[in-house]
């Protein structure tokens, strides 16, 4: 909006408003807001404004490099109110009654409770009259977007002594009511859905690992999406939604916007976060607390494993792709065999980096191998000469680097400075051709990748077209998008599942029906809307089933762990290609050496 014109308000129709939806006042010259601050309505305004990321609300832009959308249904809805509304009354039921009917101003006040409270709105004010006029600017949002928000929206302005008569007159709840309250008002059948299940998601979509972030929650959207069609065409359960939240790869924003989704959104059902250094606080601060399920897609520490055996995690925590220990174990393999025989190790200092090293170590060791230096690192430094310096002393054969592509770049060109070897160990998460492309291909001429393999399945074919037509995705061309789009996938069937026992949509119920959707037992079904109106309509029926993902076929242990082969690549040709595999036998034989140790 153009703010060198302060277009005096004129009382417009409110139609088609979110009925669920309520409204918060921003006092005049606020020209950023944390744009998921959702205040319930009977909170004080001059309480404090929670966490997340500031937005523009001034901001007339549609900036699609740095916004993707799933589809386009967003709409800008605006008018004013020509005087104050009274204090809110108390909820009468009216507005669920209501229907089709119009809403005056006296009638707005007595409903406001109906107004639920779930995401927050834009308001503004500005006024020309005594008593000053209320403008109120909403966004409709039913798309999904990912990465910063860039949507239009029109401001009214406000003198702050007009802007102060006009807040106290209004109780928060009574700002609701201005929005509701215009002069006429109409409740549309549009809105009068009969119920829907959110399946939320906090995921990196900035930070260091941004880079793997969207396209995970791009898949897994997908998911959700799929089994909602799936279970629009079989005409069972409630409507399915998908909310990401960025943790921006930090844990005290993904604790906070967790406890957003569960307690203001009703989330029960959560995919997890990519790094264990984030999935670990959300465990222990919210997500078990508060008996909300997660199915992480690319935490892999030995932790969660050993909090699941000790009872701390209470059958709420799953993952769709192995652990520590059987990567790190795999990876030692894969180095061993490609000749390495002292290895260095850089790692993340977190809580993956530092139990992926160990495991690693033990079984190199046990391979016969040697181990040269082992260096922390923290992550989102300017330089990281210093550790590769100690790294590269006592003249390893190859360097290990549990680290992430925004990381490992600056890593990798140190050693390569410095004279290291040409031989260099990936972790889980590197091979993705946006680290090819930054460090450039010559630099990896002798490096080797670990990746879970994956199994040619039906589910793979299926979605790997499917996700490269919606969003042009493959779904094996970077880490954790197979994990993520089965992750988002066993809970919105798990979801539709409760809906057809006619369970809650607790998260125990969730996970305890993610088990039953899974192997070992059960008729096969695989992914794809096709796939999943088979899955409903044997669930209909009372029917077990196993869902085979894009991942192969699942079968989570009492700790929540699935097991996998590996995949020891190259990139080769543009592209990585698999040398060697390295199956579950081959794992289980070299931690059988290391037992004890």
């Amino acid at each position: 909006a153009d703010r060198t014109l302060p277009k005096p308000c004129v009382p417009e129709t409110l139609s088609n408003l979110t009925l669920w939806d309520h409204h918060q006042v921003f006092e005049y010259g606020h020209s950023t807001e944390r744009s998921w601050n959702l205040k319930r309505p009977h909170q004080s305004l001059a309480e404090r404004l929670m966490g997340g990321p500031t937005r523009n609300i001034g901001t007339v832009e549609a900036n699609r490099s740095t916004a993707w959308w799933k589809r386009t249904r967003n709409h800008i809805k605006s008018g004013c109110l020509p005087g104050p509304v009274g204090p809110d009354q108390a909820r009468n039921g009216a507005l669920a009654n209501l229907k089709g009917d119009t809403i005056d101003s006296s009638q707005a006040s007595e409903i406001l409770h109906q107004v639920d409270d779930t995401q927050h709105k834009f308001l503004t004010s500005r006024g020309t009259m005594e008593p000053p006029p209320i403008c109120a600017v909403t966004l409709e949002r039913r798309g999904t977007y990912y990465g910063s928000l860039r949507e239009t929206y029109k401001r009214c302005y406000v003198s702050r002594e007009d802007f102060m008569k006009a807040r106290t007159l209004l109780a928060p709840l009574a700002v609701a009511g201005a929005v509701l309250a215009a002069s006429s008002f109409t409740v549309t059948t549009a809105h009068a859905q009969n119920c829907s299940h959110t399946i939320g998601s906090i995921l990196s979509l900035t930070g260091a690992y941004g880079t793997f972030g969207v396209p995970i929650s791009r898949v897994a959207e997908l998911a959700v999406s799929q089994v909602n069609e799936a279970r629009a065409n079989m005409g069972v359960g409630c409507e399915l939604k998908y909310e990401v939240r960025d943790s921006q790869t930090q844990p005290t924003v993904a604790v906070d916007a967790a406890q957003k989704l569960i307690d203001i959104e009703g989330v029960q059902a959560i995919v997890g976060p990519i790094s264990s250094g984030i999935t670990g606080p959300l465990l222990t601060s919210v997500t078990v607390q508060k008996g909300a399920v997660v199915i992480a897609t690319a935490s892999t520490s030995t932790t969660f494993t050993n909090m699941a055996r000790e009872g701390k995690t209470k059958g709420l925590f799953f993952r769709t792709l192995p652990a520590d220990s059987l990567q790190a174990v795999a990876t030692a393999k894969m180095a061993h065999d490609a000749g390495f025989r002292k290895v260095a190790i850089i790692h993340l200092n977190n809580d993956w980096g530092k139990n992926n090293q160990a495991e690693f170590i033990r079984a190199f060791k046990a391979l016969g191998g040697d181990i040269g230096n082992v260096v922390p690192f923290n992550a989102d430094q300017p330089s990281y000469r210093s550790e590769i310096n100690k790294v590269m002393e006592g003249s390893p054969d190859a360097l290990y680097m549990l680290s992430q592509p925004q990381d490992g770049s600056k890593q990798l060109r140190d050693w390569i400075r410095f004279g290291g070897s040409p031989g260099l160990i990936f972790a889980q998460g590197m091979n993705d051709p946006a680290f090819v492309e930054t460090v450039g291909e010559d630099a990896l001429k002798e490096a080797w990748f670990i990746s879970p393999a994956s199994p040619d399945t039906p589910s793979f074919a299926t979605v790997n077209a499917d996700s490269q037509a919606c969003c042009d995705i493959p779904i094996d061309g970077g880490p954790g998008r197979t994990s993520g789009y089965d992750a988002g996938a066993l809970l919105a069937l798990a979801t539709v599942a409760a809906d057809i026992k006619g369970m809650k949509s607790t998260g125990a119920n969730l996970a305890k029906l993610v088990r039953e959707i899974t192997g070992p037992s059960g008729e096969v079904v695989y992914a794809g809307v096709k796939g999943f109106e088979k899955a409903i309509g044997m669930l209909k029926e009372g029917k077990n089933i196993a869902y085979v993902g894009v991942t192969g076929p699942i079968v989570f242990d009492s700790n929540g762990d699935v097991s996998a082969a590996f995949s020891a690549q190259q990139y080769v040709g543009g592209t990585f290609k698999e040398m060697n595999a390295i199956s579950l036998a081959d794992i289980n034989k070299i931690k059988a050496m290391t037992s004890g140790s």
